[in-house]
C-alpha cells in the first residue's frame, strides 16, 4: 500500500501507528487488508503533524469521513 500522505512533517511515531492501527484492526477480525488499510491512516495521520503524539479515534473518523 502505497503512502496516503504526500506531505509528511515527521515521520517519528508513524511505524507505531501503523502497527497499532494494524493490531487492532486484526483484533476486531479484520482481514490483512483491511487492517493494513487502517494502518496506513493512522500513519498517515501521525506523519501530517510535528511530534510524536497519539493519534485519536476522533481524527481516524474524519479521515474516513464519518
Amino acid at each position: 500500500i502505497p503512502s496516503l500522505q504526500k506531505n509528511p512533517k515527521d515521520v517519528a511515531g508513524a511505524g507505531d501507528a501503523f502497527l497499532l492501527g494494524m493490531s487492532l484492526s486484526i483484533a476486531k477480525n479484520a482481514n490483512i487488508w483491511e487492517a493494513c488499510f487502517i494502518g496506513s491512516l493512522l500513519a498517515g495521520i501521525q506523519v501530517s503533524r510535528q511530534g510524536n503524539i497519539p493519534v485519536s479515534i476522533n481524527e481516524l473518523n474524519e479521515v474516513l469521513s464519518i
